[in-house]
């Protein structure tokens, strides 16, 4: 019998196993691997639904990780070279700098470090190279926790009589 495998949209290893009754299993793996690079994708470290963006302190960082990948986002592990990070709006390399920055990439990828600033925004993060489509990706910096809480009232007491009334402000 002849069995025909296409590969599907994602890179990895495919294993076919074959048996009849009586004859023992035969197995054969065979490999799909990422095609031409053909840009860059660009991951914010950690990604989380649960996370709201970077605290707008003027400390709080993350890493941001370029892939190198083929037109079905697989990675392309055997690139090489480097690739241009640049950054606008309300956050700076971790080192306070916004001017455009050269990366090597190792294994197909390139990581730098993004910290916010001061003000509530988006911080937006492109990386280039030549040859490759460009990648862009967003951080939120969102207002962090309130250092102080005060509570005021107008009136401490009041009548019980339904009608009586205080007025917090927080």
């Amino acid at each position: 019998a002849t069995i025909k495998v296409k590969s599907t949209l994602t890179a990895g290893l495919m294993t076919v196993s074959c048996w009849t009754v009586g004859v023992s299993t035969q197995t054969v793996t065979i490999q799909s691997v990422a095609g031409v690079a053909k840009k860059l994708l660009l991951i914010p470290n950690p990604p989380s639904a649960l996370d709201p963006g970077l605290i707008a302190d003027g400390n709080s960082a993350i890493d941001i990780t370029a892939k190198v990948t083929d037109e079905n986002n697989n990675p392309v592990q055997n690139y090489a070279g480097n690739v241009t990070f640049g950054i606008s709006g309300a956050g700076s390399w971790d080192d306070g700098t916004t001017e455009s920055r050269n990366v090597a990439l190792n294994t197909g990828i390139a990581v730098i470090r993004i910290k916010s600033n001061q003000k509530t925004g988006q911080v937006i993060i492109g990386c280039s190279r030549t040859g490759l489509d460009s990648g862009t990706t967003s951080v939120m910096t969102v207002s962090g926790p309130g250092s102080k809480l005060s509570v005021s009232v107008n009136n401490p007491t009041i009548k019980s009589d339904g009608t009586d009334e205080s007025v917090f402000s927080v």
